[in-house]
């Protein structure tokens, strides 16, 4: 009997102090591991986020400077006097397609584009894309050029049927003749052949013919390309563009002033594209402020007009969370290529045409948040973040910030 009550009392469970202690090492286990869990999550956050914060800027700059610093360039001439624009709206002063301007500026709350006077995305709003305001205003930037990437104009610029054969081979191949010739663009050196697809322009595109005298900017009306086996343009010169006024054989907007080149291009002449875009702080999608990038596009399929192949000008937002852009232009007074100094657009140093065509440099300071809130580390209240001699106060949020600031040569002035 004893026994057995001996091995009952060893059977027992724990008693109701035991059962507590266990049950507080295991909250106190629970809670270390849920707070590592919260930790580790919330560093993950703020990894993620600030190397998101990071790469937008890499990203942003990068678009910046590829854009910046082409500004101005019409081919291997400098002489701006030179272009000659057959582009429908290109004389109105400071739009997309007015090349007389290779640069220009909005100083912070301005609301016209230095030196044109141009009020196009000046205004300020609300709504997705207008641009944003704060204590301290962000700038906006506008570049226009050619396009680095270029196709030769070659040697057979005479459209007559005699100077070809039956079976589409040159038989007496010429520079062109006249202004009103077509422009016959290849890829390759022995252009045109029944394998050359000549070009892969688009009528509607923004194209300009170049060489070290002159440009003539136009919208492509007309080209002709080969297909893989024979000619698509008949008894004609292959891969030809040309541009007309009022349509053509392709109807077009805006369209062209003019149907004729400005002058006879000969050898050494270039075809390029014809880039214009503008840089600006705006109202983004996700409710904060965002780099927008606005440009010229072609849409080829547009079925609200009779218009097959049209420019529309896009608003785009290009990356998140970047809050405020502060720009300065260093001006080069003596011509020798080096800045003399910096300043803001439309400034009493750089109000005008001439002031603008010296600039050869840009400095930009952008101040980056990251997009998602609510850090640990509370509400960034600083109030003077450094922009380029600028003391900056953004919103006070739970955000992490930070100022990336680069310098731009203008390629095409340094070399002049």
């Amino acid at each position: 009997m004893m026994q057995k009550n001996i091995a009952y009392r060893k059977s027992r469970g724990l008693t109701l102090m035991e059962l507590m202690i266990a049950m507080a090492i295991g909250l106190m286990l629970l809670g270390g591991a849920l707070t590592m869990f919260i930790n580790n999550k919330r560093i993950y956050k703020t990894v993620n986020e600030v190397g998101r914060m990071q790469e937008n800027a890499r990203f942003a700059m990068e678009m910046l400077t590829r854009d910046i610093r082409m500004a101005g360039f019409y081919g291997c001439h400098h002489d701006i006097t030179q272009v000659n624009n057959y582009i429908v709206g290109s004389a109105t002063a400071g739009s997309l397609f007015d090349a007389s301007f290779g640069i220009e500026g909005i100083e912070g709350n301005a609301t016209a584009w230095s030196p044109s006077g141009n009020t196009d995305a000046g205004a300020f709003g609300a709504g997705i894309g207008q641009r944003f305001t704060d204590t301290t205003v962000p700038d906006a930037v506008t570049v226009r050029y050619l396009s680095g990437e270029f196709w030769d104009v070659v040697d057979d610029n005479d459209p007559g049927p005699d100077n070809w054969e039956a079976g589409g081979n040159i038989k007496d191949a010429q520079y062109m003749q006249s202004v009103s010739d077509w422009a016959i663009v290849s890829t390759v050196d022995d252009h045109p052949n029944a394998g050359d697809r000549a070009n892969d322009f688009a009528p509607g595109e923004l194209l300009s013919v170049t060489d070290c005298a002159s440009s003539d900017i136009f919208q492509l009306t007309t080209q002709c390309a080969s297909s893989n086996t024979t000619f698509a343009c008949g008894n004609a010169p292959n891969g030809r563009i040309r541009h007309q006024n009022g349509g053509g054989a392709a109807s077009v907007l805006p369209g062209n002033t003019g149907a004729n080149f400005t002058r006879v291009y000969q050898q050494g002449t270039k075809v390029r594209r014809y880039v214009a875009v503008r840089y600006f702080i705006g109202n983004g999608q996700y409710g904060g402020p965002s780099l927008f990038r606005q440009y010229p596009v072609l849409d080829a399929n547009n079925t609200t007009t009779n218009d097959d192949n049209w420019i529309t000008v896009t608003t785009q937002e290009l990356l998140e969370g970047v809050e405020n852009m502060q720009i300065m232009y260093g001006v080069d007074t003596d011509l020798n290529g080096v800045p003399e100094n910096y300043y803001v657009a439309g400034s009493g140093n750089l109000d005008d045409a001439t002031e603008w065509s010296n600039v050869t440099s840009v400095k930009i300071a952008l101040l980056l948040r990251t997009v998602d809130q609510d850090f640990a580390s509370g509400i960034d209240t600083k109030n003077d973040y450094k922009m380029l001699g600028q003391n900056v106060n953004p919103a006070d949020l739970a955000v992490r910030r930070r100022v990336f600031t680069t310098t731009i040569q203008l390629r095409n002035r340094v070399s002049r």
